[in-house]
């Protein structure tokens, strides 16, 4: 098998044989931890850095040290931890720009371009960052993407037998954790092996109206062969069961007086009950070899694997009426009578339980909703009374399977010449339906579509989810409605190369890629029963990045760099297919994305100061969106598909760290960025329950802002860690420049017309809104203390961890959208506001561990 593995990683490319050790190979050779392999740029740096600084004191054929590679920024630390709160993204990119890979493989679903967090929910003890990098700086592991990537490692854990004991509170949620990891050398030769295992748990109350449950375990198990080859795997699993918080509209929180109004439970018997709750159930696999050819290569091949389900609980009604207590029309504000109005208001903030779900009085309605459905043929099929329910509780499933292998080669030709090469192959397989939970004291519900009810004249079976089973009756535990996958195979092949000089470095990188992806029907419905069973003609879309960059070397500690990137990126499948869950229709205009990046910067480093400033701008065109909501003036669900949309990414950073005593240590983090929307794009709408274009327009958005995301944040930390175990840190952040999400069906031509201009009032259909800004301050405060000495091996230890977050504020609006819906005029699209996610704002948490 070993054999097998070494013969299977042998590169294409000629092995290098440097003839002389690199400026960074300190390698030992007495064993196979991360120390064998070549090390980091960063840690190369700080030891050149730390010896010899200055021109005049180096010799005339010794390298200045190289920036080429990723070092430790505050700018990172800040927007991944500091800056998320307020759900802020490195220079506006969206989410998927960033590459993240396990053990190597990459782990973005193709489908979504989404990362599945979940599955390593609680695990980063154990599953940590080996390697992080913002932008296209080049890294030893792969090509990277615009938005920066990332490497996360496990094998950590093997390096020194231990147990670790931990307990943890949070107040926002009044999260309690206990954890156990454990590490140690397994009876077999060269074997060692690790597991961990947590649970996390909050209960729900009528002051804190969120719910979380999650066990965690996480295997793993390493063979290392000789001082070339090692073997290593984890297997590991994180249900997690969490409630969901409702988006709401000022009036709504003026109404319940409080941030922390979730629309989404309601009391039952006096005990609280979510109807709105996310499950998480992806076990996976990490399986990787690798082999050292020498102390200058390594080549590495990468397994990543999961299966399981993504599960959204929520509300579902027939025939009746809408039971959320958020509902427009439930609201004072959709009153037109004042007295009416002043009543409304009265009886909501003298009775808050109106403003959540009523379950009496959902379970009364379907208790006397008795009625005989005829199941199966219309004419001869069996007749079957009872209590049908009009509101049921389902679970809208994402089941996913996936697959990624990964090869990587990496090796120093000689001092100066860094060369990497990698594949990857992925898998992915969504599968989108509904499952019945909870009947809410009915007999039994209908697969009925009722949103199609007004097609039955001309199409009696417009409104059957499955014309195969006419009106079958479903029961909890059954799948109904929509049943269709979305299948996708990625495959990509990427080089790198870097060369360091004495006074110019410079690197070059490429990846090209291929997707292939389909729509698979199981049921064939009555609103396209051609086009909605069975696989659809497959699509297939290539796309391709470069980039390149050099670092002029002033002296032995100032830089000055210039970067640039040009990518084209295949659109996801949800941006294709016009109504997935009803037909394998797909857009007349299928266009790859593509953006061009360039930028520059100066950078400082010494033993005791770090500075970084960058400038960059990067433009996107040929973006394409999908977007779905319930069109009042079409009086029906629909489909805008947006095309050609633009996006012009400008702005400046500048972050840095210095060493203000042996003990103390001062860093800042600043971004300041605009993404505005470029040109017009054109938009088509299209009816969700049948073929029909309703409308072909372009888009008046040229000028607006990106929504979602703070464009300007300002972060001042220090840190204090001592050598008797004490250690604390303090920072401040600042994020501003903050605008709600566009809707885009506002701004066509048609919805243009209807304004009045009569008056010289900015119009509330035009204006963008700008959120308020945020400070924050968060505070921690660390103890570490060794219980006992064992002579070399390492010493029982205590460590006590206590944080506050988010202060002072109570709570904050962390982001917020213009609702889809759209109406037919001004006055009444008032009645749809601006939604808001509220932040649960500060909190203290403490943690406990103690290490054996």
């Amino acid at each position: 098998m070993r054999k097998f593995f070494c013969w299977c990683c042998i590169p294409l490319v000629l092995q290098a044989q440097p003839t002389k050790p690199p400026v960074r190979a300190d390698i030992k050779k007495d064993s196979l931890l991360p120390i064998n392999f070549p090390l980091s740029e960063t840690d190369q740096l700080a030891n050149n850095l730390s010896q010899e600084t200055e021109e005049e004191e180096m010799p005339g054929n010794t390298l200045y040290p190289s920036l080429l590679q990723a070092s430790r920024d505050p700018l990172l630390t800040a927007s991944t931890f500091d800056w998320a709160s307020a759900r802020f993204r490195w220079r506006g990119y969206p989410r998927e720009a960033t590459e993240y890979r396990l053990q190597g493989a990459l782990l973005t679903n193709p489908i979504t371009g989404q990362n599945p967090w979940y599955i390593f929910y609680g695990m980063n003890s154990t599953i940590r960052y080996a390697h992080a990098a913002l932008g296209i700086t080049p890294v030893d592991y792969s090509v990277g993407n615009l938005g920066g990537s990332s490497l996360l490692n496990g094998t950590g854990t093997f390096n020194q037998p231990t147990t670790t004991l931990s307990s943890g509170y949070a107040g926002n949620r009044k999260t309690i954790r206990f954890s156990v990891a454990h590490t140690g050398r397994l009876p077999a030769r060269g074997w060692s092996g690790s597991a961990f295992f947590q649970w996390v748990h909050a209960k729900a109350s009528s002051q804190n109206p969120g719910m979380q449950q999650a066990l965690i375990g996480l295997l793993g198990v390493q063979k290392i062969f000789n001082n070339q080859d090692r073997l290593y795997a984890f297997m590991g699993f994180a249900p997690q069961l969490v409630s969901k918080q409702s988006a709401v509209t000022r009036e709504l929180f003026e109404l319940s007086g409080t941030f922390r109004y979730n629309a989404n439970w309601g009391l039952q018997q006096n005990q609280i009950r979510f109807a709105a709750t996310r499950t998480y159930q992806y076990p996976f696999l990490s399986l990787t070899h690798e082999h050292a050819a020498n102390q200058h290569t390594i080549r590495k091949l990468s397994l990543a694997a999961y299966i399981g389900f993504q599960g959204d609980q929520g509300l579902d009604w027939y025939q009746a009426a809408d039971p959320r207590p958020d509902y427009y029309r439930y609201m004072p504000s959709y009153a037109s009578d004042t007295l009416l109005k002043r009543r409304l208001t009265q009886l909501f903030q003298e009775a808050p339980d109106k403003l959540q779900i009523n379950w009496q009085q959902l379970y009364a309605t379907n208790q006397q909703s008795n009625q005989t459905i005829r199941v199966g043929n219309p004419i001869a099929g069996s007749l079957i009374s009872g209590n049908r329910s009009r509101y049921i509780l389902e679970q809208r499933r994402i089941n996913t399977r996936f697959l990624s292998l990964n090869y990587f080669y990496h090796t120093l030709f000689n001092q100066s010449i860094d060369f990497s090469a990698g594949a990857t192959w992925q898998f992915a397989d969504n599968r989108y339906r509904k499952k019945l939970l909870d009947l809410l004291g009915g007999d039994f519900y209908v697969n009925l579509n009722g949103f199609a009810e007004d097609l039955l004249p001309n199409n009696p079976q417009a409104n059957q989810h499955d014309i195969a089973q006419p009106n079958r009756l479903i029961y909890p535990g059954n799948f109904f409605g929509y049943d269709y996958a979305l299948r996708q195979t990625h495959a990509e092949a990427w080089i790198q190369w870097q060369q360091t000089n004495k006074k110019i470095d410079w690197f070059v990188g490429a990846r090209v890629a291929s997707d292939r992806f389909m729509r698979i029907g199981y049921v064939a419905n009555g609103l396209f029963p051609l086009h909605s069973l069975g696989s659809s003609i497959p699509i297939t879309n290539s796309a391709y990045f470069l980039k390149g960059g050099v670092t002029y070397k002033i002296r032995g500690n100032h830089f000055l760099f210039i970067q640039t990137a040009i990518q084209q990126k295949s659109p996801l499948a949800g941006q294709l297919y016009i109504h997935p869950r009803y037909s394998s229709f797909i857009r007349n205009d299928i266009a790859a994305e593509k953006t061009r990046l360039a930028e520059g910067g100066w950078i400082f480093r010494s033993p005791t100061i770090s500075s970084r400033l960058s400038v960059f701008v990067s433009q996107t065109r040929q973006g394409q969106e999908i977007q779905q909501m319930y069109h009042d003036a079409q009086a029906t669900w629909v489909n805008h598909v947006v095309s050609n949309i633009g996006l012009l990414h400008r702005g400046i950073e500048w972050s840095g760290s210095a060493g203000l005593h042996a003990d103390w240590m001062l860093e800042w983090a600043t971004s300041f960025y605009q993404v505005n929307y470029r040109g017009r794009p054109t938009g088509k709408l299209y009816a969700d329950n049948s073929e029909i274009l309703l409308a072909t327009e372009s888009l008046q958005i040229d000028g607006y802002r990106l929504g979602g995301t703070p464009q300007q944040a300002v972060h001042l930390g220090i840190s204090y860690r001592s050598s008797n175990g004490w250690m604390a840190s303090a920072s401040i952040n600042q994020l501003s420049n903050h605008w709600v999400s566009l809707q885009y069906l506002r701004r066509t031509s048609a919805s243009l017309s209807i304004i009045d201009t009569n008056t010289n009032q900015p119009s509330p259909w035009l204006t963008q809104e700008k959120l308020p800004n945020l400070l924050t301050i968060h505070l921690m405060l660390g103890y570490n203390v060794r219980l006992a000495a064992h002579g070399s091996q390492p010493s029982p230890a205590l460590r006590l961890f206590l944080s506050a977050r988010n202060l002072p504020n109570a709570f904050f609006i962390s982001g917020g959208y213009e609702q889809q819906r759209l109406a037919t005029d001004i006055k009444k699209q008032q009645l749809f506001a601006n939604k808001y996610f509220f932040s649960p704002g500060s909190y203290l948490s403490l943690t406990l561990q103690l290490s054996l």
